[in-house]
């Protein structure tokens, strides 16, 4: 009966893996770009000027980048990335959870900053997982499926919309302090 063909099948530690990837990916960005939409509810709460808002954003960036290339090279050469994934994840998000216990400028951006420095792990680690794991005709959609699905899905499309109604119903502290709930579970 059979024709020589298989079916895919969707419960494979491959698809599972890319999901849960995809998904840590998506909440490490949109938390990444938190303040860019919270900016309105912050400077009004922490009298901030517009330089600051960028200024916090950009501290971020800049430690995210240095700890990305070496936490990459730390992880090549231990070669264990899963703890230290989850340790990065964990400190990302008691960082975000400090982000929302800010009551100055000073505070705001030093949490973005160790923020930066927890979270640049995470694109290394994370798609060098992914390949590790795919099959050798999917890392290429595995990747885009991270990148483009876990990304653009929670940093580009809910991330605004949810951050930006948890600010509404909230404040924009509690808006941090939930974000972080789901690095932490």
């Amino acid at each position: 009966m059979s024709t020589g063909t298989r079916r895919p099948r969707l419960f494979t530690y491959e698809n599972g893996l890319c999901a849960i990837l995809a998904v840590t990916f998506g909440i490490v960005f949109m938390d990444r770009l938190a303040v860019n939409y919270l900016a309105t509810f912050i400077v009004r709460d922490l009298n901030l000027s517009a330089t600051a808002v960028g200024l916090t954003s950009s501290a971020l960036a800049i430690t995210w980048s240095l700890t990305n290339i070496g936490a990459g090279r730390l992880s090549d050469l231990m070669g264990r990335r899963k703890p230290l994934l989850i340790v990065a994840v964990v400190v990302f998000s008691c960082c975000s959870f400090v982000s929302g216990l800010a009551t100055s400028f000073a505070m705001l951006i030093g949490a973005r900053l160790f923020m930066g420095l927890a979270e640049g792990p995470v694109p290394p680690m994370v798609l060098t997982l992914m390949a590790d794991a795919s099959s050798r005709h999917r890392i290429g959609l595995n990747t885009g499926l991270i990148i483009n699905g876990g990304i653009s899905l929670f940093s580009a499309v809910l991330g605004p919309v949810l951050m930006i109604a948890l600010a509404q119903a909230f404040n924009w502290r509690a808006a941090f302090w939930i974000a972080a709930a789901p690095g932490l579970v």
